[in-house]
């Protein structure tokens, strides 16, 4: 089973974080060579670009050898619409502490129960909070720890985020397998489901991170 990548980053000290179920994660430990020429002329040089006449054979022109390694995480995978387990619930709220939501992100979207206790209802967002669910109206059976839950058309506002993830530049955190890496973007792929996207539960991504000098390989 391939292990889900979580990617978030801090924006003007708002975090945004998305979960991609991945079909494919793929790393590789790449290395290359950078040739460094000496600053100074050394004995014999007459110039920047000397020829081979400028060197006795006495001469020696020294090289400096960097090596750069780069590992790249490449990432096939998709987003979905937000789902998970409540830790609480209220007469009017739902709690999954697990989450760390923006203010107001899935207002006027739909809340399902889909399993546990409240199975079956379905009820109109009013108020989005860290991780606190406050819908319109009351629930007619509260939900609790048993309580699965999808917000239905959150794709979108996820699918955004991720956009602006990596537009905004910099580094972000990548989270697979356990270990958080601090990464630089690459390239993305955000393919639109054939639906309205308005509407979509699903896009499918391709994106590849890269993490520079001195990171090691995974044993």
């Amino acid at each position: 089973m391939t292990t889900n990548v979580v990617l978030s980053k801090s924006i003007n000290n708002v975090t945004y974080q998305v979960i991609i179920f991945t079909t494919r994660v793929e790393e590789n430990l790449t290395k290359g060579l950078t040739i460094i020429t000496p600053s100074k002329p050394t004995k014999g040089q007459t110039g920047s670009n000397p020829g081979d006449a400028d060197f006795g054979p006495e001469d020696t022109l020294l090289i400096d050898l960097l090596r750069k390694f780069e590992h790249r995480i490449t990432v096939d995978g998709y987003i979905a619409d937000e789902f998970g387990t409540a830790t609480a619930g209220g007469n009017s709220t739902l709690t999954d502490s697990s989450k760390s939501w923006v203010t107001d992100e899935f207002n006027s979207l739909t809340i399902k129960i889909t399993n546990g206790t409240g199975v079956g209802q379905s009820k109109t967002i009013t108020g989005t909070a860290t991780n606190v669910i406050t819908i319109s109206g009351t629930w007619t059976t509260n939900p609790d720890t048993t309580s699965d839950y999808e917000i239905v058309g959150s794709a979108p506002t996820l699918r955004s985020y991720l956009k602006y993830i990596f537009e905004a530049g910099g580094t972000f955190t990548l989270a697979y397998d356990g270990t958080n890496y601090t990464v630089d973007m690459d390239k993305i792929s955000i393919i639109d489901a054939p639906e309205d996207e308005s509407t979509s539960t699903k896009y499918n991504v391709k994106f590849t991170a890269v993490k520079g000098i001195d990171m090691p390989a995974r044993s």
